[in-house]
């Protein structure tokens, strides 16, 4: 059911209806004590119904940012990319950014930035630009090393690495001593 639900949650109508029947949840719950492979399911349907703000309010009510951290920190490797992937697109509401950074997202997220795959490395950055926007976060994100992994990505990324990193960098920069 998981699998299904992510491929139907790339539409807007069937995202609605995922949402509206209840099905958060129970993706979640599968997140938590879920096999392997219904993790990965459940992951890319949080993901995928994570485009618009009450969607994500929702699945950040239900509980999904610390079990979203703790698959990018000890999930598999396709699993630490899709909860990268669902931290960047709830990240996009600033209320959700705090319970993100609290969860303890930031180490993770810049571990993959170091070591991750390229998709990995995208979805941190994603995240991670995210993250920025909000002074206090800014301070935790240069404390656990993002900022050379960063700039270091504006030139050894792919394209989308590198306006992302561009962009993180720009946060960083707007109010924060600690990269000057």
């Amino acid at each position: 059911p998981a699998r299904t639900l992510g491929n139907l949650a790339t539409n807007d109508a069937c995202r609605a209806e995922i949402v509206r029947e209840g099905a958060v949840p129970h993706l979640i719950e599968l997140l938590k004590s879920g096999a392997e492979h219904e993790k990965t399911n459940a992951l890319r349907a949080i993901g995928n119904l994570s485009t618009d703000d009450s969607y994500r309010a929702k699945i950040a009510r239900e509980g999904a940012v610390k079990v979203l951290v703790q698959l990018v920190q000890d999930g598999t490797a396709e699993q630490k990319r899709l909860a990268a992937y669902a931290l960047a697109r709830l990240s996009n509401i600033h209320t959700i950014c705090a319970e993100v950074v609290r969860s303890g997202a930031v180490p993770p997220l810049v571990a993959l930035l170091q070591s991750g795959t390229d998709d990995q490395k995208t979805n941190a950055v994603r995240a991670i630009g995210n993250l920025a926007t909000n002074d206090a976060h800014r301070v935790e994100i240069t404390r656990a090393g993002a900022v050379p992994l960063l700039i270091g990505l504006t030139s050894s990324g792919n394209d989308e690495q590198k306006a992302c990193a561009t962009k993180a960098l720009g946060h960083l920069d707007t109010g924060c001593c600690c990269i000057h």
